[in-house]
């Protein structure tokens, strides 16, 4: 195990969260192996790069945003395979509606270096908590980034 490989994989955990962030479907769905797996609050499988960016495509775009954070990233390289584990909080508010829904809870990855680079093979998220949070709001446009090829 190097540095550069647990750099790596934290830098793709964080490339899937800013293409959620941008809600993004095509763009978080790249940091799958073209094999990879999906598999969400006890769900079934979705397997294969093209049915994961449906899949995100159809969960992102009716919402106004998404803000996830995965933080404390577990990370064990050996060769080219690795497992790792991140907390997760996600914040997100459907176009129309006023109130917030948080969720909370753990991703567990099985992780592949590609001839691209390191890629997810399975994610599994495993939900600790979903609700609903009121209170006063104000939403934003969507901003324009200035730099939207990092």
């Amino acid at each position: 195990m190097t540095m550069s490989d647990v750099d790596a994989i934290n830098a793709l955990a964080a490339r899937y969260s800013d293409a959620a962030a941008r809600l993004d479907g095509v763009a978080a769905a790249a940091v799958y192996a073209e094999d990879g797996v999906l598999m969400a609050f006890s769900g079934p499988e979705i397997v294969g790069r093209p049915a994961i960016e449906q899949a995100l495509k159809l969960t992102l775009e009716p919402l106004d945003f998404l803000s996830q954070q995965c933080t404390g990233g577990m990370i064990t390289v050996d060769g080219d395979r690795a497992l790792a584990r991140w907390n997760v909080q996600e914040w997100t508010r459907k176009t129309g509606e006023e109130l917030l829904s948080c969720c909370f809870g753990m991703y567990e990855d099985e992780v592949v270096r590609t001839a691209a680079g390191w890629r997810f093979s399975r994610r599994r998220f495993h939900p600790f908590y979903r609700g609903r949070v009121e209170g006063q709001s104000r939403l934003y446009e969507r901003p324009v980034y200035e730099h939207p090829e990092l």
